[in-house]
């Protein structure tokens, strides 16, 4: 997509940051629910969804529903794959990050609203 058909198609631009708070955000986001976290959860601490995903396709072997464990298996694999993005350090420093977001189990996130020029930018 070249970047007046985007001009054209795109209604908002908001600015974010790594640390889940931008400077003087216009908008703020609380997950209202637990299961927020848990796509978070899962990027920052791999290894336990690895151990989950390596649990559930065993059981769905067990049951005969090799559909749904192939399935898994792919998931379980990328989750292997990219294991190595990140130091541990890093990922160290990105769970501190996110825990420091969390209130009452939740995180509350900051954005600012930017122009859609200035986001093609960052592109």
């Amino acid at each position: 997509m070249d970047p007046e058909t985007a001009r054209d198609r795109i209604v908002s631009a908001f600015a974010y940051s790594a640390t889940g708070r931008v400077a003087n955000p216009d908008i703020t986001i609380t997950g209202n629910d637990r299961r927020t976290e848990q796509n978070p959860q899962a990027t920052l601490k791999p290894h336990l969804m690895i151990e989950t995903l390596t649990t559930a396709i065993a059981a769905m072997k067990d049951r005969g529903d090799s559909e749904a464990a192939a399935e898994t298996q792919r998931a379980h694999d990328r989750f292997v794959a990219r294991l190595e993005e990140v130091t541990e350090v890093e990922r160290a420093q990105a769970i501190d990050r996110r825990r420091e977001l969390r209130r009452d189990g939740v995180a509350t996130e900051g954005y600012r609203r930017i122009a859609i020029a200035e986001a093609l930018e960052m592109l």
